[in-house]
């Protein structure tokens, strides 16, 4: 998690506009800046993974725990893990 959530800085010779001496290290700077703004959604979305199922496996290990013969129950816990398979699943 901490890997995912640490801040990304461009990458290459010139990190800042001010110091790009001409237009050839303006555009390296401007893709450098796309890919790091690439990366920090990539890491974003595999976060909202994580804990997306994070928050399933609580819910599941939460659901009540039922012997064959209570029948009411089970259409309980089945009713339950339908709800949080439904909410589980992405748009």
């Amino acid at each position: 998690m901490e890997q995912l959530t640490r801040e990304r800085e461009p990458q290459g010779v010139v990190t800042r506009t001010e110091d790009a001496k001409d237009g050839e290290q303006l555009f390296g700077l401007a893709i450098a800046l796309e890919d790091t703004n690439w990366l920090q959604n990539d890491d974003k979305r595999r976060i909202r993974r994580f804990v997306n199922a994070a928050t399933l496996r609580i819910e599941q290990s939460r659901l009540p725990s039922c012997s064959w013969y209570q029948w009411r129950c089970l259409r309980t816990r089945r009713a339950l893990q339908a709800a949080i398979d439904d909410a589980g699943t992405p748009p």
